[in-house]
């Protein structure tokens, strides 16, 4: 039996390409979504931070337009002290604001520093109108407890800077504003376009990947549907077989067996999966010493074909053909087994009588192979021509040495007859040389035992029979 191969099916490794591209993708879902959400709290931090700068600006506006409402009239005549200690109030919390401005500025360069350069631009003015603006205040005495009266020098100057600074801080308000729209605007067309990227990665996916495995999905699907239907009708079909039918996987453990093979041991498919078939037939086998051949086969990864006896179901003694043969995978490893056991009791019991019959009639078997051109016979020929063992050449010249000449044209007319017409049967006596060197009559009655397709007959096969004593008994006669 030629080995059983197992067709590939197609793609071996498809799963692994498809996991490891469905795995690369939800990581760079995971790694966009969390840079997104990343960029969202950090948006969200900066956007806190913004509203917390625009407010200290908003809020040092207010003390700027309070400080100027409180500057002292230098016409008055006496200081106000309620008015002066307002006033050194509100310089020193407008002192306070700005560091805290100064502070939350610096934590802003740190994480989103200012785009706009008109920003920037305004940030430096008001820095240095700021400076100018603590000195003014520094020189006026503004921020002292003590009450005094102011020059109307002092006063012009310092309403000069407080104003100054005023419309410093407002521009400020604006570029900040707009510098904060600027960079949230960013931002957001950032998120955008992280979203725009994972739309057109999952549609890629969708036509590169999952439209492909769907496909393929359903190739497979619909090639296992037709192999299970086909394995199916030859389920069915084997089930309907005379001779016995196992199947085991590489480990030669039983996966499957038909109803013959359950007739043959006894043991049904439930009962044989999991089992060795090889254990299954030996635990069957009258002779388990034969099964040795099995075993070394099994491990060499051979097959093998041999007749062995076993015991049946019935208890009986009976020989089987055994024929187990490896099934090979697509990268060429062992698949599997597959075993089929032909029970030939009764062609052996069939053999045993015909020998029986052919022994007791004193009957010699010859056979002429046609197309080696070679001669066999049994061992009674053998005693008919009194040659021992190994003496005897099965070539056909060794054959035609041994027929008298007298007797070759007749024979070999008499083959001729039978070639050209089967009803014709080739049915002859020719002298043959004995052992000793005399000549004895053989009776040869045979005919054609195998043809081709063609009908080419290929072997001519017989009996033989000893009649040299009624030769002999007809020559008296004749006498």
């Amino acid at each position: 039996m030629q080995r059983l191969r197992v067709p590939p099916s197609g793609g071996l490794y498809t799963h692994v390409l498809v996991r490891c591209a469905m795995y690369g993708v939800l990581l760079l879902l995971l790694v966009l979504g969390i840079y997104r959400a990343v960029l969202s709290l950090q948006w969200q931090e900066d956007r806190q931070l913004d509203l917390h700068i625009l407010h200290s600006v908003s809020e040092q506006r207010v003390l700027l337009q309070r400080l100027s409402l409180l500057v002292p009239d230098p016409k008055a005549q006496a200081p106000d002290p309620d008015r002066w200690q307002a006033l050194a109030s509100t310089t020193l919390r407008l002192r306070k604001e700005a560091d805290v401005l100064d502070q939350m500025q610096r934590r802003q360069s740190e994480s989103a520093p200012l785009s706009s350069r008109v920003a920037i631009a305004a940030l430096k003015d008001w820095q240095v109108v700021r400076e100018a603006l603590w000195a003014s205040l520094d020189r006026a005495n503004l921020s002292g407890e003590t009450p005094r009266t102011l020059q109307d020098t002092e006063v012009r100057s310092t309403m000069r800077v407080i104003a100054r600074a005023e419309m410093t801080l407002y521009t400020l308000a604006q570029q900040l504003a707009a510098d904060t729209s600027q960079r949230s605007h960013r931002l957001i067309r950032t998120i955008w376009a992280i979203v725009g990227g994972v739309v057109l990665l999952i549609l890629a996916l969708a036509v590169f990947l999952v439209e492909p495995t769907a496909r393929a999905v359903r190739r497979q699907y619909e090639e296992l549907s037709r192999q299970a239907e086909r394995l199916k009708r030859m389920a069915t079909v084997a089930d309907f077989f005379f001779d016995s039918i196992g199947i085991n996987d590489a480990s030669r453990r039983g996966t499957w067996s038909n109803q013959a093979f359950t007739e043959l041991t006894g043991y049904t498919s439930e009962a044989a999966q999991g089992r060795r078939i090889g254990t299954l037939l030996r635990g069957r086998s009258a002779d388990p010493t034969h099964f040795s051949e099995f075993t070394e086969a099994l491990v060499q990864g051979r097959g093998i074909k041999r007749e062995v006896r076993i015991l049946t179901r019935q208890g009986l003694r009976g020989w089987v053909l055994v024929d187990m043969q490896p099934i090979a995978d697509p990268a060429g490893g062992d698949a599997g087994w597959v075993l089929v056991a032909t029970d030939l009791s009764e062609v052996r019991s069939q053999q045993e009588i015909l020998s029986l019959a052919v022994s007791v009639a004193g009957l010699g078997i010859w056979h002429w192979d046609l197309v080696d051109n070679t001669v066999g016979w049994n061992r009674r020929m053998q005693q008919f021509l009194g040659y021992p063992d190994g003496v005897l050449s099965p070539h056909a010249e060794s054959w035609k040495a041994l027929i008298h000449p007298d007797d070759w044209l007749p024979w070999k007319e008499s083959i001729r007859q039978h070639l050209l017409d089967e009803t014709h049967e080739h049915r002859l006596s020719v002298r043959l040389r004995h052992q000793s060197g005399r000549w004895i009559w053989i009776l040869f009655a045979g005919r054609a035992a195998d043809r081709t397709v063609q009908g080419r007959v290929l072997r001519i096969a017989g009996v033989a029979m000893d009649v040299n004593a009624q030769k002999a008994l007809e020559q008296q006669l004749r006498s």
